[in-house]
Order: C-alpha cells, then sequence, then structure tokens
C-alpha cells in the first residue's frame, strides 16, 4: 500500500503528481511548493512542532493568573452586593468636589484622589466622580464655581 499524499505545506491546496511518475508538488499554480519536483518521502515529510517549555509556562501561569483574577473580582462584586444589601456598604456622596487652581490641569477631588483633564469636568462631559460616584461639583480656586 503506497502512502497517501499530503496536502501542500504552504497553501494546504492538494498536491499533485507530475508527468514524470513519483515526483509531487502542488496542484496551485501560485503557491511556491507548484514546482518542488519532490520524491513522495520528501514531499510527506514535515517538521513537527518542537515544544517549547517556556512558551508552555507562560500560558500556564497566564490561564491561571486570569481564573484568580476572575474568581477574585467575582468575590469583590458578590460582597460589594451583600454589604449594599445587607445595608453595610457605605452610601455613595451625594456630591464630590473637585478642585483646581486656575491654569492647572491636575483636579483635586473630596474623595482624595487627583484627575488630569485640561478642561472642567463639565466641558468634558463629567457629570459624576470616577472614583466615589457623587455628582461633580467643579470649582476653580482663583476663578469661582464652575
Amino acid at each position: 500500500m503506497t502512502e497517501a499524499l499530503r496536502p501542500c505545506p504552504f497553501c494546504g491546496e492538494a498536491a499533485k503528481e507530475y508527468l514524470w511518475k513519483y515526483h509531487y508538488g502542488c496542484s496551485n499554480e501560485s503557491c511556491g511548493g507548484y514546482a518542488a519536483n519532490l520524491t513522495l518521502d520528501q514531499w510527506n515529510r514535515r517538521a513537527e512542532p518542537s515544544p517549547n517549555p517556556v512558551q508552555d509556562k507562560i500560558g500556564a501561569e497566564m490561564e491561571a493568573w486570569e481564573r484568580g483574577y476572575a474568581a477574585a473580582m467575582q468575590n469583590v462584586l458578590i460582597d460589594g452586593a451583600r454589604r449594599m444589601m445587607s445595608g453595610e456598604a457605605e452610601p455613595v456622596q451625594a456630591t464630590c468636589t473637585w478642585t483646581r487652581d486656575e491654569g492647572f490641569v491636575v483636579w483635586a477631588t473630596a474623595c482624595a484622589n487627583t484627575f488630569c483633564i485640561g478642561d472642567t469636568p463639565a466641558e468634558d462631559d463629567m457629570r459624576f466622580c470616577c472614583y466615589c460616584g457623587g455628582l461633580v461639583e467643579a470649582i476653580n480656586r482663583t476663578g469661582g464655581q464652575r
């Protein structure tokens, strides 16, 4: 029984036997394997992928990290929901005052964070504080309330 002819390793098309028997190449004329003119053993020979232990280890570590991160985030969300439903969670502030010195781009928030934008929060369509969820009240120290 003769060995089956494998598809082209370059394009995946079927192989063909040339007019002079026992020499093979790709049936796709635009493929680099078209003019291969190889024996059956040569045509069917493929390099097996070599194992890459470093890549395998990194991949396994990434999968473990992703599983752990997803589980941790799920626990955080579930814990937060339980605290809110039981009344233990801190209430969201009604407003969060953002202040800055005029001409600067760094805003100091009442919830003890900083935010860097070139305009005022209102000009950037920021109505709520991204840290505490309170309604933003922006104040320029020398320019008054905006």
